[in-house]
C-alpha cells in the first residue's frame, strides 16, 4: 500500500508521515529504491498531462504569459539601446576625431617633404603585356604626382592643395 501526502502509515510517527511524501515504510523491503521513486513520481506526471488540453508536448509551456514575455524583452532592449547609444557618442566620436587628426597631420608632413628620387630596379614595373585600358602603361588608379611611369618618369610635379 502506498501512502500519499496527508496520510500516515503505522510504522512512522503520525506527524512525520503526514508531512513527508517519501514514506517508504509501507512498501515491501524487497522493492528497490528506483521502483519506489517511480511509483511516487507517477501521480505528478499524470497531473501535468491533465493540466493542458493542448497535448503532451505543450504541457509545460505557458501560452498565457507569452505576450508578457515579449513586451518585457522589448523594455529591456530599449534600455540596452540607450546604453549603447551613450557609449557610441562617448567613445566612438572622440576616437574618430583623433584618427582624423592623425591622418591629416601625417598627410601634411608627407607633402612638406620633397619627393624622393626614383630608383630603378630591374624587377619593378615589368610589363609583359599592356594594361587593357588607356595607353596600356598606366595602372587603373594612376596618380600622376606619386607614381613613376616606365620610360616617362613622374608626369606631374607636386603642387600645394
Amino acid at each position: 500500500m502506498v501512502f500519499g501526502r496527508g496520510q500516515s502509515c503505522p510504522s512512522c510517527p503520525k506527524q512525520l508521515c503526514a508531512i513527508n511524501f517519501w514514506c517508504f515504510h509501507s512498501q515491501p523491503s524487497s522493492m528497490s529504491l528506483l521502483p519506489r521513486l517511480a511509483i511516487r513520481a507517477r501521480p505528478a506526471a499524470v497531473k501535468v498531462s491533465q493540466r493542458s488540453s493542448s497535448g503532451q508536448f505543450y504541457g509545460s509551456n505557458n501560452f498565457d504569459d507569452f505576450g508578457k514575455g515579449l513586451t518585457h524583452q522589448l523594455k529591456t532592449a530599449e534600455g540596452t539601446k540607450e546604453t549603447w547609444k551613450k557609449i557610441f557618442f562617448a567613445c566612438s566620436i572622440p576616437c574618430l576625431l583623433m584618427t582624423m587628426y592623425a591622418a591629416w597631420s601625417d598627410h601634411k608632413k608627407h607633402h612638406a617633404s620633397a619627393r624622393p628620387d626614383y630608383v630603378h630596379y630591374q624587377y619593378l614595373n615589368i610589363r609583359n603585356k599592356p594594361f587593357p585600358w588607356g595607353d596600356g602603361n598606366h595602372s587603373l588608379f594612376h596618380n600622376k604626382t606619386e607614381q613613376f611611369v616606365p620610360g616617362v618618369g613622374y608626369e606631374a610635379d607636386r603642387g600645394h592643395h
